[in-house]
């Protein structure tokens, strides 16, 4: 597996109107599993609007439990998706997910390389910055 924090100040770059493009070959194949996996457009469209927790997010898009934490760790990992934790009133702890990007464009140049551009969120909804997909 890669570490993707790696990669970012390998790879990749903004393009004019800010966006992240990502050509560095293991990302564009991480980001790549992440959106084909089964189910992967459900949760991105889960995670649009507001943070769901693991199980809301199993909930909404009708997949067990345990394929949601594995689909959560595959996209957190991709940066598709953002995990913080959400206080509860007398209750514990639960980590939530949100959406990360906007758009996502895939391009295959010329030169048969493949090439993602990523636009990605500015702020969360608790007004924290977001960190940009990874390049």
């Amino acid at each position: 597996m890669i570490q993707l924090s790696e990669t970012v100040s390998r790879a990749g770059g903004e393009s004019d109107d800010g966006a992240t493009v990502v050509d560095c070959p293991e990302t564009v194949q991480s980001l790549l599993a992440a959106l084909n996996a089964d189910d992967g457009h459900a949760i991105l469209d889960a995670t649009d609007e507001r943070a769901r927790s693991a199980s809301e997010i199993s909930e909404a898009c009708d997949i067990p439990l345990s394929t949601t934490y594995r689909k959560l760790s595959l996209f957190t990992e991709a940066g598709l998706l953002e995990e913080r934790t959400r206080a509860r009133c007398g209750r514990k702890p639960v980590n939530e997910y949100r959406r990360l990007v906007d758009d996502i464009e895939l391009d295959i140049g010329a030169d048969g390389e493949i090439r993602v551009r990523v636009s990605h969120r500015e702020r969360s909804e608790g007004g924290a910055p977001v960190e940009p997909v990874p390049r």
